[in-house]
């Protein structure tokens, strides 16, 4: 994931750290040097990182990080969380709460450049009308609402992942591996919409509003 400023590009990795072999995925970051060229690839470390999975790392233009985790002492599998830049450094992940993560996967943070809404990928939620759909909440006073699945222009019987927005927050872009109803289960023609997954987009003023 590129930074907003297009200075950082963010990456998931379970590649040594110090020499030693990882099992799980860390977020790791590059910085782009004065010459346009990426410097040498770090590992965030703690409090980002930890002993479990850290998954799709997503920095928003005010400076707070967003992330999924496996970590302990969240409300399910992999639940997503927010880390704060302060001191030259990201401070403690603050879990998202209840009003977004339970007890399925939640993965794949994409945040509003003015972090008013985000949609995000879960999986194994009693609503999910296929193996994971996209979700929304809005945040108000500092609380985020109870998070809402995206309709059925948007999720429909096939995985739906990925979701982004335009630099500008114009537009909305997911990936999708629905099917077209001409094409009979188990035959996947190389044309779009055979179940194997394709790009949409569509504007952001025709996302949901909050209630």
């Amino acid at each position: 994931y590129v930074s907003p400023d297009g200075k950082q590009l963010y990456f998931i990795s379970d590649r040594p750290k110090d020499g030693a072999p990882k099992e799980d995925m860390d977020v790791w970051v590059m910085d782009q040097m004065a010459d346009g060229n990426w410097g040498e690839a770090r590992n965030l470390g703690a409090p980002v990182n930890s002993a479990a999975s850290e998954w799709y790392p997503k920095l928003t233009a005010s400076g707070p990080l967003y992330f999924g985790s496996d970590r302990p002492g969240g409300h399910g599998k992999t639940d997503l969380y927010r880390s704060t830049w302060k001191n030259h450094t990201f401070q403690e992940p603050e879990n998202l709460g209840s009003a977004i993560n339970s007890a399925a996967d939640e993965y794949e943070p994409c945040i509003a450049a003015d972090e008013s809404f985000i949609i995000f990928m879960a999986s194994g939620r009693p609503d999910d009308r296929g193996n994971g759909d996209l979700y929304i909440s809005y945040r108000k006073n500092g609380q985020w609402l109870s998070a809402e699945p995206l309709d059925e222009r948007i999720n429909g019987r096939g995985l739906e992942i990925s979701p982004y927005l335009s630099p500008d927050n114009r537009y909305f872009f997911f990936s999708s591996a629905r099917r077209s109803k001409d094409i009979p289960p188990g035959e996947r023609p190389n044309q779009a919409q055979n179940g194997l997954g394709d790009i949409y987009q569509m504007h952001v003023s025709a996302l949901p509003k909050p209630n």
